[in-house]
């Protein structure tokens, strides 16, 4: 009887053997589109075309992408599911099926950098459609640079990525979408993804209508991480800025995160923002971070040069604010849009470093102002161990505090310095944000941007002598010295560089050049402020939040040029 099982069971695994998850390769190189079987061109070689790759796709796979030919372009597939993009959705999307539980990756192939783009690279405009749209639990994806926005839906971890622009549609826009789903009681279930050691660089210029615009947004995410990321270069005139949750995402940590030239911080619901640098831009940028209905942790973070240092969204607010250094807020150390209690009286704010002379609930519908810091204190019981100073620091890059300055000795809770990790550590990490901190070894990637990846002046009108693409690597295009207000980019062996030429500020109207035309618009707008309907933003030539006599002045100054 025991043969004859043994003998059933092997018969068995002849006729139905086990399937094992599988290494997939890709490359645009190979003049024929394999089966993915193999490294090298052939018939059993890599795929050409990522499109067939993904289809080919099952759970628990490897997909290791060469850098092949040059960007993987993904605006021409036709053929997908929402006409765009690389869409991949094997079956599993709808909330009765089962849902995989193991890991799937996408990938650069060790030693190689793969750029996934869906559109150009200018900075001045955006995508329409996402480089890669995901829809698959547990997906990793890892080490490349996608060009056009990454959406996954379901649990993820996304580390090692440069993602540079966005994609957006419906009035909403963002370089990395995350969403999760609910079961079918109605109940959120996607929990735990993390996004780590990515590099985000330029949100585009885009239309003022658009709801939602961010480096990174969620909807129904439980316990998401945000970590150890750089986000850089905002040029949109409006949106958030770093991480917003759109849409009930709860208990998201937001921490050891590098924010420059940026609209704001982090926005959510039961968001915990902690140890983050962030550096707002001159002008037009919101706060450091906002609160919104729920509880959160605003904690050892060192905020520089936001409208306000921190946002409260709704009245009755809870949260946990603390060790914190507000340095050069523009106009406010924290604002709120509620007139009648705005705090909940379980809300705890005390050992943080404000700007001094600067207004405290500024309540912006109504504009009613909290003149002094005293006033603060005595009308809200809050930062009773607070102080308003002016931090030294040793650098205006990581902001790190002058050791014995009084900002780094200033006591606060437990006897731990204020500011970010940076400044002086937090939950044992010291000195490091961003997102080379303690990034692990990534395997060698051959190719070095060139001095020609760099930011230049409105007035200079080509490429430096001598300066070059790439210093190592091949270079995948040579594209011309950018336009005013606009960017190009190209790759050195797989890695991502760009170039910027500063926007001339005085050209109003956008024409290329500077004259009656352009004082015309101004005058037209005298008196705004982005409250009035038919407000232009360009029109704030010095991008002070209204239209005066010092923007015409500065029209003025460069009319012929």
């Amino acid at each position: 009887m025991r043969t004859r099982l043994l003998v059933c069971m092997l018969c068995m695994l002849l006729l139905f053997p086990l399937v094992s998850a599988r290494t997939i390769w890709v490359d645009n190189s190979c003049a024929e589109n394999g089966n993915g079987n193999t490294e090298v061109c052939g018939s059993n070689g890599p795929f050409n075309d990522l499109h067939d790759a993904l289809r080919a796709v099952s759970t628990g796979d490897t997909v290791m992408i060469k850098e092949g030919a040059g960007p993987y372009i993904t605006n021409n597939l036709g053929d997908l599911d929402e006409s765009t993009g690389i869409y991949w959705d094997p079956g599993f999307f709808m909330q009765t099926h089962p849902w995989p539980t193991e890991w799937t990756t996408i990938r650069s192939a060790p030693g190689h950098r793969a750029v996934i783009a869906s559109c150009s690279t200018s900075v001045t405009e955006w995508c329409e459609i996402p480089a890669l749209n995901l829809r698959w639990d547990y997906i990793h994806v890892h080490n490349l640079t996608v060009i056009g926005g990454l959406n996954v839906l379901g649990v993820t971890l996304i580390e090692n990525n440069t993602f540079f622009r966005g994609q957006g549609t419906d009035g909403n826009f963002a370089l990395v979408k995350i969403g999760g789903r609910r079961d079918e009681n109605d109940v959120l279930i996607t929990r735990g993804s993390i996004v780590r050691h990515n590099h985000f660089m330029d949100v585009p210029t885009l239309p003022y209508h658009q709801a939602t615009q961010a480096f990174m947004y969620s909807i129904k995410q439980l316990d998401l991480i945000i970590e150890y990321n750089t986000m850089e270069r905002y040029h949109s005139p409006g949106g958030w800025g770093g991480y917003i949750d759109k849409r009930h995402s709860y208990g998201t940590v937001f921490r050891y995160n590098v924010l420059r030239d940026t609209m704001g911080g982090a926005f959510g619901n039961e968001v915990d923002v902690i140890g983050n640098l962030i550096v707002c831009r001159e002008s037009g940028s919101t706060g450091g971070f906002q609160l919104g209905p729920g509880p959160g942790v605003m904690a050892h973070n060192t905020v520089v040069g936001c409208e306000a240092g921190w946002v409260a969204s709704s009245g009755g607010q809870q949260g946990t604010i603390y060790n914190n250094i507000f340095h050069q807020m523009q106009h406010a150390n924290m604002r709120t849009g509620y007139a009648t209690n705005p705090f909940s009286p379980s809300m705890f704010i005390d050992h943080n470093i404000y700007t001094p002379e600067r207004y405290y609930a500024w309540i912006e519908q109504w504009y009613v102002e909290v003149d002094s810091f005293a006033e603060w204190r005595s009308v809200y019981g809050f930062d009773a161990h607070s102080v308003e100073a002016e931090c030294d620091f040793i650098d205006t890059d990581w902001y790190r505090l002058v050791p014995g300055s009084m900002c780094s000795s200033f006591g606060r809770v437990g006897g731990v310095p204020s500011g970010a990790a940076v400044a002086a550590g937090y939950e044992g990490v010291t000195d490091c944000v961003g997102h080379l901190c303690g990034r692990f070894a990534e395997e060698p990637v051959v190719g070095v941007c060139g001095s020609r990846a760099s930011s230049f002046a409105a007035d200079v009108v080509s490429w430096p002598s001598g300066s070059s693409y790439c210093s190592s690597g091949a270079v995948s295009s040579q594209p011309s010295f950018p336009a005013v207000g606009e960017s190009v980019s190209w790759t050195c062996g797989g890695v991502l560089c760009s170039a910027s030429r500063a926007e001339r500020r005085a050209d109003v109207d956008g024409d290329g050049v500077v004259d009656v035309s352009d004082l015309l618009v101004v005058v037209a707008n005298l008196g705004r402020s982005p409250s009035h309907p038919d407000f232009v933003f360009r029109a704030d030539v010095n991008e002070d939040g209204v239209v005066d006599v010092l923007d015409l002045v500065l029209v003025a100054r460069e009319i012929g040029s």
